[in-house]
């Protein structure tokens, strides 16, 4: 189910409808060779650039994953 935008107001579509748009493409291949292509141009910018910084950083946990114990 998605929803797309008819004039002024939203209405929900049915997978087939979007089918019906794609013509048939493989949405999951075409998301995936969008997100290849977005980490490609990622990579070719300036070290310091804010995209780059936190596209590349890493997470340091500072406290235990889980249920509080209170």
């Amino acid at each position: 189910m998605s929803f797309v935008k008819d004039g002024e107001s939203w209405r929900i579509t049915t997978d087939m409808a979007v089918r019906g748009i794609l013509h048939g493409t493989d949405f999951i291949r075409l998301l995936k060779s969008l997100r290849a292509r977005w980490y490609g141009h990622v990579e070719r910018m300036q070290n310091q650039r804010m995209s780059k910084q936190t596209a590349t950083a890493t997470m340091e946990a500072t406290t235990k994953s889980g249920r509080p114990r209170k």
